[in-house]
């Protein structure tokens, strides 16, 4: 992976919703056309995809943990909860609280 590519990744993975795409790209000396067209090549799909991923990646842990729906689309980077259980309908097909029932039923 580009180390450009791999700066911008880190960026966004270590505060979701702190810092936009294009902020990190530039930061990273790309421009954010640049960018999303150098992580689509090297990650084989848009970066907004992987950063959407990361994001409820880190509300799902949080849930996991007993985070409140609020806290964990907060700690997210999501607006709301609403935000939270849109995007994980569109790419779980489950809503939060099902989710957090699935990691209790799972022991965490």
């Amino acid at each position: 992976i580009d180390a450009r590519l791999l700066n911008v990744l880190e960026r966004l993975a270590d505060e979701p919703g702190a810092i936009s795409i294009g902020d990190a790209a530039l930061a990273s000396g790309l421009s954010e056309s640049r960018m999303r067209t150098l992580a689509r090549a090297q990650l084989g799909l848009p970066l907004s995809t992987w950063f959407i991923w990361r994001k409820l990646e880190r509300a799902v842990r949080e849930l996991r943990e007993g985070s409140t729906l609020a806290d964990a689309a907060a700690a997210g980077g999501f607006a709301d909860q609403a935000h939270l259980a849109r995007a994980m309908r569109r790419m779980f097909g489950i809503t939060p609280r099902t989710a957090q029932r699935i990691g209790a039923a799972q022991g965490s």
